[in-house]
């Protein structure tokens, strides 16, 4: 079923008008025509099936026909601070931690972030956006402003929920293990996760350090060294598996 994302929906709405920025792919990407049927979720956990009732050129219309139950998400609510990331890269990992099941994106300046400042805010969100509507999911994750490192570890220390610092280098002289060998020790009972993954170059030895003393648990994803990117998709699928809905 063809599917789409319009925040704010109402189940009382008998007639949805598609918005300018959603005609174009409906119409010449996917092709739809009167009398079919679209999926419209929220990206706040509901879903509706309606009808395509009007095609033109610059005009789509919808009726609405039920609720219906979209339960795509996963238990986990994984929030993944990330840090700055160059060129495209940053896109990616938005994209297919989305497709994993991430529930929040908290873009972070790091000592070693080659990129400071970003406009792109408003991009991650429709990246997100479109991937949520490909894999399936009903809600959209909330990508959060840039914030300095030390700022994002003060305003998580009093959260509820597990933290892990995924240490790719191994640079920090205390005890690192790794998500299973963490898990296999203490598998924890809450479905908040904090996950920390740092730049191009690592985190350095102090906000590790920083992260420690800030409650979270150093960890490895083995012993070979990863890209940020590839460390940060890894690290949600490893969650996912071991105490999420992937298996």
């Amino acid at each position: 079923m063809l599917r789409i994302c319009l925040p704010n929906l109402s189940p009382e709405q008998n007639q949805i008008t598609i918005p300018p920025d959603k005609v174009h792919y409906l119409r010449t990407v996917l092709r739809c025509k009167h009398g079919d049927q679209l999926l419209i979720f929220d990206g706040q956990g509901n879903c509706y099936r309606t009808s395509i009732s009007t095609v033109t050129n610059r005009e789509i219309k919808a009726a609405m026909i039920e609720k219906v139950s979209c339960d795509t998400e996963s238990p986990l609510h994984i929030v993944l601070v990330q840090a700055l990331l160059q060129r495209e890269k940053m896109d990616f990992v938005v994209q297919k931690t989305t497709e994993l099941g991430i529930r929040e994106v908290i873009p972070a300046v790091t000592t070693r972030s080659q990129i400071r400042t970003t406009r792109k805010t408003v991009r991650w969100k429709k990246v997100s956006e479109d991937a949520a509507r490909q894999s399936g999911r009903s809600v959209v994750p909330i990508i959060h402003n840039v914030m300095a490192f030390p700022e994002i570890l003060h305003a998580v220390r009093d959260s509820a929920g597990l933290l892990f610092a995924v240490d790719t280098e191994m640079e920090v002289s205390l005890a690192v293990k790794t998500l299973k060998q963490k898990f296999q020790q203490n598998p924890g009972d809450d479905n908040r996760l904090y996950l920390l993954i740092g730049p191009e170059g690592g985190f350095t030895d102090d906000e590790m350090m920083m992260a420690h003393n800030k409650g979270f648990s150093l960890t490895s994803l083995g012993p070979r060294v990863l890209r940020a990117e590839t460390a940060a998709i890894s690290a949600v699928t490893l969650l996912q598996f071991l105490l999420g809905d992937m298996n």
